[in-house]
Order: structure tokens, then C-alpha cells, then sequence
């Protein structure tokens, strides 16, 4: 019989065909011989998706008929990774939840399978509570195990100023006399102001505290809230102050134009200051000492 000689065992990725050029071929030799006829035949043992064995029995021919063989194993395995994109780099909004739906998932592809399995983990980085960063880290898996990551950063922005409720009001008291000072005690309540995300801080441009209840000049005082969220978002909003001049009894706050305070007590409107543009007709002024009727409109 001829001499022949198996290829060594071999292991190779699931993807490639386990042909000779790849797996060796059988060399035979015959001492009366030259002419040898090398062929071969295969049987699968077992063919699973992460690994298959097959058994190549080899057969060397002289031209008389003597036969031999040989045996080689070739295992097929997934011994590769899978490739995994992850979805882009994103902001959002510091109250909105990172969820996938929202940021994005991964694709990926297989060399042997097409039935992946995903799955996210998050560090969280809170040193910046105006930005706070998260690191996503997807897998990508296939059934035989092989695994494959990437990293997604997600950023968490406080984007909104706050939100300020109750402002915009006007207070109309009527002025005191101490000494030679018109002025009036006005206890005014603060506005509430609330944020998206973070902490807020209240302040008037009159005390520049988060309570503006002060004793005011006779006039019109514009009492401008700001409200800032811990990241330098604002919200301003103002209230109006009148103190009525002092020694004009009740006519100054129900039927007559005030010019120097720029108030229209009847309509509650608020005029530029000195202006004497109103709906009304002036046809009194306190000072003259003069009864004032209702004006008309």
C-alpha cells in the first residue's frame, strides 16, 4: 500500500470553507509506484452554530488498486467578535431620561450569525452639574460568547432658564408724610420661582434680596425679580410700586390722573412717568384745591 501522511489537525473560524488549500492536503508515496491518486471524503460529527467537527478521511491509489487512508479533524468555531457601532455623541436636556429611545442604539454585524444580543452600562461623571457626562459602554454579543464594545457620550445640559410664577402685579398705596419725605411701607409677597434641574436664587434690584417688602418713595418704583438656576440661566420679570402723593385724600385714587407718577388710578394703568397721555380728560389738577369729578372716558 502506499505511505500516506494526514495534514495536522486544524481549528478554523466558522466563516471560511474548510477547503484543502485551507486545511492542508495528504501526501502518499508507493515504492513500486509513482503514480498516486490522492482523494478524500467528509463526514460532520457535529454541527452547532459555535462549533462543528469534521472528520476528512484521506485515501492514497497506486494504479493496482492498493488503497491507504488517513484521518484529519477540522473544527469549525466562531472564534471572532462581532463589529459594533455605537450611536453618536449626543446632548440633551438635564430633565429628559438617556433613555436608548431617546439617545440612540448600536448596530453590529457577524461573521457567523445574524442574532445579536445588546446590552448598556452607565458612569455617571455629577462634577459638573450644569453638564453632567455620561459614559455609555454597549456589548454586542453573539451566542458562542464573543463580545465586542464601544462607548457613547451623553451629556445632560440645563439648557432652561427658571420659571417665575405670581410677578407682574402693581401695588397702588397711597403716600405718608414723615417730616419732609412722601413715602409709603409696602409688604410685598415674593413671586415663586422653580427650575427644570437645579437650585434657584431670587433677587429684586431694590433691597437685591428675595424679599422686596420696603418702605417706597412717592412715584412709581419698578421692582425688576431675577431668578437664576445654579447653571447662569435667567428669568426676570417685574412688579410696579405706586406711592400715591401725599395729602390727596381719596380723589387722587379713584377719579383723577396722577401726572407726576405716570398712574391712572380708574384703569389701573401705568403711563410713562410725566406723561399726561391717558383714555382720561384732566379737567382738575389737586393742587388748584379744585373738586375733581369723575372723568370721562
Amino acid at each position: 500500500k502506499p505511505n500516506i501522511i494526514c495534514p495536522a489537525d486544524i481549528t478554523i473560524d466558522c466563516q471560511f470553507v474548510p477547503s484543502i488549500l485551507l486545511t492542508g492536503n495528504a501526501t502518499a508515496s508507493d515504492d513500486c509506484q509513482s503514480q498516486i491518486v490522492i482523494s478524500y471524503t467528509d463526514q460532520i460529527v457535529n454541527n452547532l452554530p459555535c462549533g462543528s467537527i469534521i472528520t476528512r478521511t484521506f485515501s492514497a491509489a497506486d494504479i493496482c488498486g492498493n488503497k491507504s487512508t488517513c484521518v484529519q479533524k477540522i473544527t469549525k468555531r466562531d472564534i471572532e467578535k462581532p463589529k459594533i457601532q455605537c450611536p453618536k455623541d449626543i446632548t440633551i436636556k438635564c430633565e429628559e431620561d438617556p433613555l436608548p429611545a431617546l439617545t440612540g442604539s448600536p448596530s453590529a454585524t457577524d461573521n457567523c450569525q445574524s442574532i445579536l444580543a445588546f446590552k448598556y452600562s452607565d458612569i455617571t461623571n455629577p462634577d459638573d452639574p450644569c453638564n453632567i457626562k455620561i459614559t455609555r459602554t454597549w456589548t454586542a454579543s453573539d451566542s458562542c460568547g464573543n463580545t465586542s464594545s464601544c462607548n457613547q457620550i451623553i451629556i445632560k445640559k440645563d439648557l432652561l432658564p427658571p420659571a417665575i410664577q405670581n410677578c407682574g402685579r402693581s401695588f397702588t398705596v397711597p403716600g405718608l408724610s414723615v417730616g419732609t419725605d412722601c413715602s409709603a411701607f409696602v409688604n410685598i409677597i415674593s413671586p415663586t420661582a422653580t427650575d427644570n434641574c437645579n437650585s434657584i436664587t431670587l433677587t429684586n434690584n431694590v433691597t437685591n434680596t428675595s424679599n422686596a417688602t420696603a418702605t417706597y418713595p412717592s412715584g412709581t418704583t419698578i421692582i425688576t425679580w431675577t431668578a437664576t438656576d445654579m447653571c447662569g440661566n435667567k428669568a426676570i420679570c417685574m412688579d410696579t410700586v405706586i406711592i400715591l402723593p401725599c395729602g390727596c385724600g381719596d380723589t387722587c385714587a379713584t377719579s383723577s390722573l396722577i401726572i407726576n407718577t405716570g398712574y391712572d388710578p380708574y384703569s389701573s394703568a401705568v403711563l410713562p412717568i410725566n406723561s399726561a397721555s391717558s383714555a382720561w380728560t384732566l379737567v382738575a389738577s389737586p393742587d388748584a384745591g379744585l373738586s375733581l369729578p369723575l372723568p370721562s372716558t
